[in-house]
This record gives C-alpha cells, sequence and structure tokens, in this order.
C-alpha cells in the first residue's frame, strides 16, 4: 500500500478527530494526559484541539485576542501540523508562566512519541502533526475493520438531544434545514461512540403563535377561499400552504367554520397538525428522523 498524499492525510486526520472526539482518540493522544501531569492537571478532559494556527509570523494582535478568549484558529497551512491547542494561554494565569514558555514545555513532552512527526511550539500555541506511520496504520485498521472502525463501547450514559423544534406554524426554511443536518449528524455520531442517545423534536404548539396560526388560518380562508375582503393585522402567518389547508378544513367541516368563533382553537390545532405533517416530510426528503416528537402543550 502506497503512502497517503499530504489531502489524503489531511482528510483521514478530520475523519478521526470527528469520529473520536478530539482527545479522546486511544492511540494518538495516548501520551498528552503524561505530559499535561506536570501542569498541575490543568487541562480539561474536554479541552478543545483543532486545526494549526495561521503561519509562523502570527501577527501579536491575533495572539492578544486568542489569549483572552483561547479561541482555536482554522489555517490553511497544513505544513504546521494537523492540529493545535492554545492552552499554554489558559494555563498562563493559573501558572503565573509566559505562556510561550508552558507552550515550549508541552511540546517538549512529546519529544519521544511515535505518534507524533512535530510537537512545536508557535507563539504560545501547541502544533501537533501525526507520523505518517501512524496514519498509515490508522488507514490498514480502518480497510480491516469497516463499518466497525473507531466504534466507541456502550456507554452507560443517555444524552436527549434536541435539535430544529421550529414553531409548527408553517414549512422550515433553509436555516433549520441546516440545524437539521448539524443535528442529525452529532446524534448519529454519538450512537456510533457508544451512547444512549435520544432526538426529539419539540413542538411550540402552545402559546400566542397557536392564536396568530388560526387567525391566519381563517383570513386566508376568506380571501381565497369565501373571497371576501379581509384587512390584515400587522403580524400574520402568509403562504400557500395556508391556502391548502384551508382547503382541506373546508372540506372537513364545511365553508361556515370560518365564521364561527368558537372553532377558533380547533382550527388552530387542526393548522398545527398539518403544518406538522409538511415538516416531518421535509424531514424524511432530508433524511432525518427523530424518536420523539414533543408537543409544549401536552406538558401543561
Amino acid at each position: 500500500m502506497g503512502m497517503p498524499s499530504g489531502f489524503e492525510l489531511f482528510a483521514i486526520v478530520a475523519v478521526v478527530v470527528l469520529l473520536f472526539g478530539g482527545k479522546k482518540i486511544p492511540e494518538m493522544m495516548k501520551g498528552l494526559g503524561k505530559g499535561i501531569k506536570d501542569f498541575k492537571g490543568a487541562i480539561k478532559e474536554d479541552e478543545p484541539t483543532t486545526m494549526a494556527t495561521n503561519d509562523k509570523k502570527i501577527e501579536d494582535e491575533k495572539v492578544e485576542e486568542t489569549k483572552s478568549s483561547t479561541t482555536d484558529t482554522t489555517t490553511k497551512d497544513i505544513t504546521l501540523g494537523h492540529f493545535a491547542t492554545p492552552v499554554a494561554f489558559s494555563l498562563a494565569k493559573e501558572l503565573r508562566k509566559n505562556p510561550m514558555m508552558i507552550a515550549e514545555d508541552l511540546a517538549g513532552k512529546f519529544e519521544n512519541s511515535t505518534i507524533f512527526e512535530s510537537v512545536v511550539a508557535i507563539k504560545g500555541f501547541v502544533n501537533f502533526k501525526l507520523s505518517n506511520d501512524f496514519l498509515t496504520s490508522q488507514i490498514d485498521t480502518a480497510l480491516s475493520l469497516q463499518e466497525e472502525f473507531a466504534k466507541g463501547e456502550t456507554k452507560n450514559e443517555k444524552i436527549l438531544l434536541e435539535f430544529v423544534s421550529a414553531n409548527p406554524t408553517g414549512p422550515l426554511h433553509i436555516g433549520h434545514a441546516r440545524g437539521a443536518v448539524f443535528g442529525d449528524a452529532l446524534f448519529k455520531v454519538g450512537k456510533y461512540l457508544g451512547y444512549d442517545v435520544t432526538s426529539e423534536y419539540y413542538v411550540n404548539d402552545a402559546g400566542a403563535q397557536m392564536q396568530l396560526l388560526a387567525t391566519s388560518l381563517n383570513l386566508a380562508a376568506k380571501e381565497n377561499i369565501l373571497k371576501e375582503e379581509v384587512e390584515y393585522p400587522e403580524q400574520f402567518y402568509r403562504g400557500d400552504y395556508l391556502i391548502d389547508i384551508a382547503q382541506k378544513c373546508v372540506e372537513l367541516y364545511g365553508k361556515d367554520v370560518f365564521n364561527d368563533p368558537s372553532k377558533e382553537e380547533e382550527l388552530a390545532l387542526f393548522a398545527k397538525d398539518e403544518v406538522l405533517k409538511i415538516i416531518k416530510k421535509d424531514m424524511a426528503d432530508l433524511g432525518v428522523s427523530f424518536d420523539n416528537y414533543v408537543s409544549e402543550k401536552s406538558l401543561y
């Protein structure tokens, strides 16, 4: 098997890091705990790691910003390493030591590591570059284990993951789709790592939005089905979906339902259920499903 190209190595690292969740990679980060013990255990288990920092001439302003926020910085320069951590800035105050010196000390703990080709400190950041031997071994393992590669053991930990949860007053937009894809990816990765994850869509079917939905449905029906002149309020829901729902209401209840104030709540619930059907279809078309749809109204 030939040695992978630089781009392939980068892609493999990205996949491995995603699957194992940063420093939880069993082999890649084996030496990290030992090296950090000398620093009073100040690095937490969930300390984030990310792509390497900008080039070696990092502007002082950028370093100052990172000192205060410890936000990781991504870069396109793979020559600096596969990932990096700004943890030295987090430790500086506690240890009362220059973060650049802390980074140098941390990097020195990996001098004899066979996992890393290099671990270097640059302007207070610790940059890690994985060795080709390690990456090749991971490729061989992945090809051997196939779908079992990087799969976590079953954990006695339950996670309730709620995402999307858009109001059931109209179809989803692209922003909801983004959240759906991101949430579903987290759900699947969590399951793959062995967590007992339940996905949930919280249905906001209580409150003023339900009354506004009923009003909007009523106005859409009167204008487009009853052919009446209507005056729309400042706030209302609009869209062809309301006309479609109004037509279904006519088929079930007759046209008089839109002139009966006592039916307003019933119309709101009917419209909510119809909108949820639209949402569920959109989610299914996107390949996203939920274990539970929980009604807010059912909780009160």
